[in-house]
């Protein structure tokens, strides 16, 4: 009996030390930094937040950017906060690269009243308030070491917060054109805060006809489900006469009117985008872009005359009067960079900037490859606000093995380390600040930058 009592208690012994072994040969968890927790196959990304007036129950913070190519409405990146401390984070995907941009957006989240369409980052006007952190230029990551667990993205500040939403439901919003103008191949788009500015070509923007609408008008609408109301929502109508033409890989709407240039019809405010109130609406109503071109401006500007209408007021003679026979003036620019060494056999170079819609659009090389060009055409009532604006025309030279996209995380990007101001030191890598380089003239070939020594990535 005593033997079977002194087994027993040995095996008790052995289990016992064994699991304390076990425990000993475990690896220790790594502490987290500030108090910041980490995940398994993640990279943690924190900040603090300065924020006068505080979160409501019903927002939060998001961000938005390369990361989730600026998509409005993504609840993906929603920061947690670390206790009652102003420190907040997110897990990321681990491939995120040192110098991806991103702006902290207020949104609501889903503790609030509205659909999920409409939760997360939100770009609001006055109307709701600031939703976007101080500062207006976009923040980047900052560099960190290879296998980081967490990333300091420093401070924060809020100032302002998103008031209580207002949700629209269930409408159309129409823009009439006078009967006989666009053919059957015609393409409309009516852009805005209605489609959170979806600039896909079969996106929500894309415009359908409505022939029933009217006996006297071409009427074509764009449906909502949901959006916020706002006192002042931008919008505008991008109009091909003539159809989109050839096909462009991966094109959204401002690819196909770059390719149009001259034909394409953009209708807005004196270059601006147009403004709206839309406060409240019935059930099923619509709302007109209510409005008259004189035919002195045609589609070059556009004389507001706005209203909401309701759904039986069918025949009301506010068409837009389009010369889409006319060609608009334009003028033929020709952009150059140049390297003191030759750029390698492999790599492109894109030009991205105001000059050419953001779409980054690829440069001719010279037989040596150090001296790149790019020739576009610019409308000569844009040439004022996208190459000789008074401030300087904003633009980045991007070198990449790949097709553009800014969400390609091997892209470098060549701009100022500084401010955008032209003056400041060259700086390549991703995430590099816009040049701000002012023209006074049209005229000639224009020379961005000129022989900067600037070490240029390996093919």
């Amino acid at each position: 009996m005593k033997k079977k009592i002194l087994a027993i208690l040995l095996s008790v012994v052995l289990v016992l030390g064994a699991v304390a072994i076990f425990a000993a040969c475990e690896p220790e968890e790594e502490p987290p930094v500030d108090g910041v927790p980490t995940e398994d196959g993640k990279i943690t990304l924190y900040w603090t937040v300065t924020h006068d007036k505080g979160l409501t129950d019903i927002t939060s913070y998001f961000l938005c950017g390369t990361p989730n190519n600026w998509t409005e409405g993504d609840l993906t990146y929603e920061f947690k906060r670390v206790g009652e401390t102003n420190t907040w984070y997110v897990f990321m995907d681990p491939t995120l690269a040192a110098g991806a941009e991103y702006k902290v957006l207020i949104g609501y989240n889903g503790n609030s009243p509205v659909d999920v369409a409409n939760q997360g980052p939100f770009w609001a006007n006055e109307s709701y308030g600031k939703t976007w952190a101080a500062g207006g230029a976009n923040s980047v990551v900052p560099e960190f070491e290879s296998g980081a667990t967490s990333v300091n993205c420093g401070e924060i500040v809020f100032e302002g917060c998103l008031g209580d939403p207002v949700p629209v439901k269930n409408f159309d919003v129409k823009v009439s054109f006078n009967k006989g103008q666009l053919g059957d191949d015609a393409v409309v788009f009516i852009m805005g805060h209605f489609s959170s500015w979806n600039s896909q070509i079969d996106g929500p923007a894309l415009a359908t006809r409505d022939a029933a609408a009217s006996t006297t008008l071409d009427v074509w609408k764009v449906h909502v489900d949901s959006m916020f109301a706002k006192d002042e929502a931008e919008y505008l109508v991008v109009v091909f006469p003539h159809g989109l033409g050839e096909t462009i890989a991966d094109g959204d709407i401002w690819a196909y009117y770059n390719a149009k240039m001259g034909e394409a019809i953009k209708v807005c405010d004196a270059g601006q985008n147009a403004k709206i109130a839309v406060t409240s609406l019935y059930e099923n109503d619509y709302l007109d872009i209510a409005n008259t071109i004189s035919a002195g401006s045609k589609a070059k500007g556009l004389d507001l005359s706005l209203a909401v209408m309701g759904k039986d007021d069918k025949d009301v003679d506010n068409g837009l009067i389009l010369d889409i026979n006319a060609t608009e003036p334009k003028t033929s620019v020709t952009l150059q960079v140049k390297f003191a060494a030759p750029v390698a056999e492999g790599l492109h170079v894109y030009l991205a900037g105001q000059m050419e819609g953001w779409t980054g659009t690829e440069m001719t090389a010279s037989a040596d490859r150090k001296t790149f060009t790019l020739t576009i055409d610019i409308l000569n009532k844009d040439l004022d606000t996208v190459l000789l604006a008074k401030d300087g025309v904003q633009y980045k030279v991007v070198i990449s093995a790949n097709e553009f996209s800014w969400t390609d995380e091997t892209r470098i990007d060549i701009g100022c380390a500084g401010d955008a101001d032209g003056g400041s030191e060259v700086l390549v890598q991703q995430g590099a600040k816009n040049f701000g380089q002012k023209f006074t003239s049209a005229e000639g070939t224009l020379v961005l930058f000129d022989g900067k020594e600037v070490t240029l990535p390996a093919a």
